[in-house]
């Protein structure tokens, strides 16, 4: 009797500790923060910074075995004075972008790092909000990117974590302008940083991080003796998430 007590008992604590060591197999998240943004262009006084906020909506999903994929959607939009100290004013600027993406997360002990290699859909605007006339960058391109996630505390219903992400992608853009003919092509580089933590009460996750999002385009190919010039945009700031797992 006192034997398959012992048994029943080990057989329990094996339960408990397998549990504990699950995965969850989905994770939604809303994220939303304020920066500054930045839009610096070459060979033009065009450049500056302003305030900026910051949102994005995400969906990830694995299979037990590690594998799956999700989507991100994302932007930021400045105040309309990013160019004003430069004698511009009523400029501002918003970004969207789209991350399509597979994914295989490894784990070991405390170590949860999702990598994710996928398509970029981008787009970048620049609007003179007081007659309307608009600049528009489009992209598309690949992305890959790699998140590791560290938990510090485990087990009993919270958790709590530190976490990076680095992407980098590579794109071909379109570019139109309002009031010139003819379309202009060239290519961008993409990269994205964000570290921050996260705490979890059972299904239920909140975090705080910083995020790095920007953007560098080569001058355009000419068209009728015009290019566009290159330029580097993009935010830094703070984001607050709200999210669940299950």
């Amino acid at each position: 009797k006192t034997f398959g007590v012992i048994l029943a008992a080990m057989a329990g604590f094996s339960l408990c500790a397998q549990q504990s060591t699950e995965l969850p197999n989905f994770r939604v998240e809303l994220g939303i923060g304020a920066g500054s943004a930045t839009h610096n262009t070459d060979k033009s006084d065009l450049d500056g910074d302003t305030g900026a906020g910051f949102f994005r909506l995400q969906f990830e999903g694995f299979s037990d075995e590690g594998f799956g994929g999700g989507l991100r959607l994302e932007g930021w939009k400045s105040d309309d004075d990013l160019f004003d100290d430069n004698g511009f004013p009523g400029i501002e600027a918003t970004t969207s972008s789209l991350f399509a993406h597979a994914s295989w997360r490894i784990t070991d002990d405390n170590l949860r790092m999702p990598i994710r290699v996928g398509a970029l859909f981008s787009g970048h605007q620049l609007e003179d909000t007081t007659t309307g006339e608009q600049t528009t960058f489009s992209s598309f391109g690949p992305q890959f990117e790699v998140a590791p996630e560290l938990f510090l505390t485990q087990g009993s219903g919270t958790e709590w974590s530190v976490f990076a992400e680095l992407g980098l992608g590579v794109a071909v853009t379109g570019i139109e302008v309002d009031g010139t003919a003819g379309d202009f092509d060239s290519s961008t580089w993409f990269y994205g940083i964000e570290l921050g933590t996260r705490v979890y009460f059972g299904p239920v996750e909140l975090g705080l991080s910083y995020v790095a999002r920007g953007h560098m385009m080569e001058e355009s190919d000419a068209q009728n003796s015009t290019v566009v010039f290159g330029y580097e945009a993009g935010l830094d700031g703070v984001v607050l998430t709200m999210g669940v797992v299950f």
